[in-house]
């Protein structure tokens, strides 16, 4: 367990000073690129992020497999499942750079609602980001291998280092008079100088691994696997970044990137959670390989209890602030047309959190197959929702589709997991994971009504936040906390009063 926790904190801290860093740099850009130019970024990131609907979710497969065999201690193995998954995600990065060479200008022009300038200066900054979408492909499958040995203190140092340089380097370029091409390329640069440092770390950490050809049956097994780990991945891109084509085509870059910026501040915050409970993956499958499931299953829905508290007391203090926060991060007219929609996608994210840890467990089973189908089925139905929803209440209507979807696809899918691909019930899951959460939820729902997409303003924005945050801890020390945990905590501060 307290390797559990110093993974998940490593994991944790690799992505918050980046998140922070990004934070930071939003209006920066704004005040660098304006709307229309932050829009038509937001926009190439979305196009390279599909492209990576070719990535065949390799690193899903080293969580699975280098962990499985690692903990069993078959280093053969270990070298087959490396050498078949840097093989097969250089390939596909090789691939996706030639195709986003060769048909960017057909892209730009099905995606970029814009003049004709600005779509030729879009078509050269594609192509300059093709480097960075090769080598993120490379680094993607290294960063999961170093992840599969519970090394996440070093692929979060790889992580942190990386997602710091690339928004300063992008900040400095766009300050110095640079166009969106040097900033895409330099991009790319920083992606292969990732990549290169995250091969020297596994040659280090593996260090009896050899090249050696993956035999037909262990292709065979991963091809199975990953195959459904793929359908999550598409799903996951599709509907990450869909939302933004569909915009962008609808209604034009300033629509995309009224919708991105509290996209982006929400994604960037729940991501960071998600983390919390992402080191369980490698760990279901090393409880799995030794046959402790028991042990997989309290640590499951001990992590299920925890992150949705951290979810859903991070939802209620956005809520509040989310308007103060905007208006100090935008202009005043800005903040005040992204306040729905913030306070729409984050309802949808703390209702996603509920899948986050059975999703997990079930790949860390190698029950990608569940997942896999779920995940598309979700996307299927969300961008559908999305279009509906632009038609009828525009940029909002995005969001609002979002959460109607999430409510949904959350439901049907814990209820058809629990005794099914995880170790677990659907009745242990809501007494055990959810019920402590609820008080929160149901409050975060009345704060919504209540003070709507503006939160808290005047003086209450600066007295409301603290005391809430104050009252959530409280309650999460008494109520979430589990009692063992209570026990050691209270422990631990009577050792630090005699100090």
């Amino acid at each position: 367990m307290r390797g559990l926790r110093r993974n998940a904190t490593a994991n944790f801290l690799g992505a918050l000073i980046p998140a922070l860093v990004y934070v930071w740099s939003v209006p920066l850009m704004l005040e660098h690129l304006g709307d229309q130019g932050y829009g038509v970024l937001a926009l190439l990131g979305a196009i390279v992020g599909y492209f990576a609907v070719m990535d065949l979710n390799m690193s899903s497969g080293a969580l699975r497999f280098v962990s499985h065999y690692h903990a069993s201690d078959q280093p053969l193995r270990v070298s087959e499942v490396v050498t078949f998954g840097v093989a097969a995600a250089a390939g596909v990065g090789v691939l996706g750079m030639v195709l986003i060479l060769v048909f960017a200008p057909w892209i730009v022009a099905a995606v970029v609602s814009a003049p004709e300038e600005t779509r030729a200066e879009a078509v050269v900054a594609l192509r300059c980001a093709s480097l960075g979408f090769l080598f993120s492909q490379v680094a993607s499958f290294l960063q999961g291998t170093v992840q599969a040995l519970h090394r996440y203190d070093v692929s979060s140092a790889f992580e942190l280092a990386f997602g710091v340089a690339v928004p300063v380097v992008t900040v400095a370029l766009l300050a110095a008079g640079y166009r969106l091409d040097v900033v895409m390329l330099a991009r790319g640069v920083l992606a292969a100088v990732n990549a290169l440092g995250l091969a020297m770390a596994v040659r280090r950490l593996l260090p009896h691994l050899v090249a050696r050809k993956a035999p037909r049956a262990m292709r065979e097994r991963m091809g199975r696997f990953v195959s459904y780990a793929y359908l999550s991945r598409v799903a996951a891109l599709a509907y990450a970044e869909g939302d933004k084509l569909i915009l962008g085509a609808m209604l034009g870059p300033v629509a995309v990137a009224l919708y991105a910026i509290p996209q982006s501040l929400v994604l960037r915050i729940y991501g960071l959670t998600y983390r919390l409970g992402a080191v369980l993956m490698p760990v279901a499958s090393t409880l799995d390989a030794t046959g402790r499931e028991a042990d997989l299953r309290r640590l499951g829905l001990l992590a299920a209890r925890y992150t949705l508290y951290v979810n859903a007391a991070i939802g209620l203090l956005l809520v509040i602030s989310g308007g103060p926060l905007l208006s100090a991060w935008l202009d005043t007219s800005r903040a005040q047309s992204a306040g729905p929609i913030l306070v729409l996608l984050l309802l949808a994210a703390v209702t996603n959190s509920m899948t986050n840890i059975p999703s997990l467990v079930n790949d860390g089973l190698g029950r990608t197959r569940v997942t896999g189908l779920f995940a598309i089925t979700h996307a299927a139905v969300g961008l559908c929702a999305t279009v509906v929803g632009i038609r009828a209440w525009g940029v909002q209507g995005a969001a609002a589709a979002q959460l109607a979807t999430s409510l949904v696809m959350m439901g049907v899918f814990n209820t058809y997991v629990a005794g099914r691909s995880v170790p677990w019930s659907l009745a242990a899951y809501l007494r055990s994971s959810v019920l402590p959460s609820v008080p929160l939820l149901v409050l975060m729902a009345v704060l919504v009504a209540l003070a709507g997409a503006g939160g808290a303003s005047g003086e209450a924005a600066w007295v409301v936040p603290p005391l809430l945050l104050l009252v959530v801890l409280i309650y999460g020390f008494a109520v979430v906390l589990h009692p063992q945990h209570r026990s050691v905590a209270v422990r631990r501060m009577r050792a630090l009063e005699w100090r």
